[in-house]
C-alpha cells in the first residue's frame, strides 16, 4: 500500500513492532496506534516520515531516547508519546518543526494539503470516525476532522524523561498544548516560556521543578489550564488575570510557594520589613546605650571632678597633704 494515507489501529492488542514496518509509507500523515501493547526502541531506528502531521502511540511500552528525527518532521502537530518508558533529555530541537513555532506557518501548512493537487485535501485527512484520542485541558477528549484542523499537541507525560526544559522550548509559539507531567525533568522554568503566547494548557506537574514561576507568564492570556503541583518550586505566584483563574490545585505539594490561590500567605516582604525594622531598632538601640555610656561617664567625671574640689576647699588638713604631695611631685 504505497499510498496509505492514515493508519488509525489504536485501542486493540497489538503487540511487537510497528513502526519499523513503516518505513517505506513516505505518504503516511497520520499514525494513530495508541493504546496498545507495542513494543520498540525509540532513539535509533524512527523512521522518518516526511508528511507526517499526526503521531499518537500513547500508551504502549515503547522505551529509548527521544529521537532527533522527530525534530526534521516538518508538519508534525499533534504528537503524543505518553504512558511509555521513554528516558533521557528533552529535545532542544523541537523549534525546528515549523507547524509549532508559528501560528501563521500552521495556516500555510493547512493551505498546502488543501490546495496541493498532489495530495488529499486536509477535510479528508481527518477521518470523522472514529476520530483521535488526545489529552488536552487535563482531560481525554475525542477530537474529530474540524477540530484537528487548528490544533498543535505535545504529550510526553508519563514517562522517565530527566533534565531540564531547554530554553529553546520558548521558541514554539504556536504550540496550543504541553503536557511533561510525570516525569523526572528538574531545573528551573525557563522564562522563555512565556514567549509561547498560543498555550492553552500547560501540565507541568510531578515533577523535580524548582526556582519560583516566571512573573512574565502572566502574558501568556490564553491559558485555560495550568499545574506545577507536585514539584519543588518556591516563590510568589505571579498574580496576573490568567493565574487569578487557577485553583489551588494547580499549586499544592509545592510547600515553598506562597499566594493566591493558596492559603499560604507569602511572608517574605514582611520578614524584609521585619528585619530592616529590627535593624533600625538594634541601631536605634546601640546608639542609645552609646549615649547613655558617654552621660554617665560624663556625669561621674564632673560630679567626681567638683566633689573633689568641694573637699579640699571646706577640708583644711586635705588641702595642705593635697599641696605638699603636689610640692613632691614638682
Amino acid at each position: 500500500m504505497p499510498f496509505l494515507d492514515s493508519l488509525i489501529v489504536h485501542n486493540n492488542s497489538f503487540t511487537g513492532l510497528l513502526l519499523p514496518r513503516l518505513a517505506n509509507f513516505s505518504s503516511l500523515r497520520i499514525i494513530d496506534a495508541g493504546y496498545n501493547s507495542l513494543t520498540y526502541h525509540f532513539s535509533p531506528t524512527l523512521p522518518y516520515f516526511p508528511n507526517i502531521v499526526v503521531l499518537s502511540l500513547r500508551m504502549n511500552h515503547i522505551h529509548g531516547y527521544l529521537p532527533k528525527q522527530l525534530c526534521e518532521m516538518q508538519y508534525l502537530r499533534l504528537l503524543d508519546l505518553s504512558g511509555n518508558n521513554l528516558s533521557g533529555k528533552l529535545l532542544p530541537c523541537l523549534h525546528n518543526i515549523s507547524s509549532w513555532r508559528s501560528k501563521i506557518l500552521h495556516r500555510a501548512v493547512i493551505s498546502f494539503y488543501s490546495s496541493s493537487s498532489s495530495t488529499i485535501a486536509w477535510g479528508s485527512l481527518i477521518p470523522s470516525d472514529p476520530g483521535l484520542s488526545l489529552k488536552s485541558k487535563n482531560s481525554i477528549r475525542q477530537y474529530k476532522s474540524e477540530p484537528l484542523q487548528w490544533m498543535t499537541h505535545l504529550d510526553l507525560s508519563m514517562n522517565m524523561i530527566s533534565g531540564i526544559i531547554p530554553q529553546e522550548i520558548g521558541e514554539l509559539q504556536g504550540l496550543q498544548s504541553l503536557d511533561l507531567s510525570k516525569n523526572h525533568i528538574q531545573g528551573s522554568l525557563p522564562k522563555s516560556m512565556a514567549d509561547m503566547y498560543n498555550l492553552q494548557s500547560l501540565d507541568l506537574s510531578h515533577n523535580g521543578l524548582s526556582g519560583s514561576i516566571p512573573s512574565e507568564m502572566v502574558r501568556l492570556t490564553f491559558l485555560e489550564t495550568f499545574s506545577v503541583a507536585f514539584n519543588n518550586m518556591t516563590g510568589v505566584i505571579p498574580n496576573g488575570i490568567q493565574f487569578r483563574s487557577f485553583n489551588e490545585s494547580s499549586f499544592e505539594g509545592n510547600p515553598g510557594l506562597c499566594g493566591p490561590p493558596l492559603k499560604k500567605e507569602c511572608s517574605s516582604n514582611n520578614e524584609n520589613t521585619k528585619g530592616i525594622t529590627t535593624t533600625e531598632d538594634g541601631g536605634k538601640s546601640k546608639d542609645y546605650k552609646n549615649a547613655l555610656f558617654f552621660a554617665i561617664v560624663t556625669t561621674s567625671f564632673t560630679l567626681g571632678f567638683w566633689g573633689f574640689l568641694v573637699s579640699l576647699f571646706f577640708n583644711k588638713s586635705w588641702r595642705m597633704k593635697y599641696f605638699k604631695f603636689i610640692d613632691q611631685l614638682l
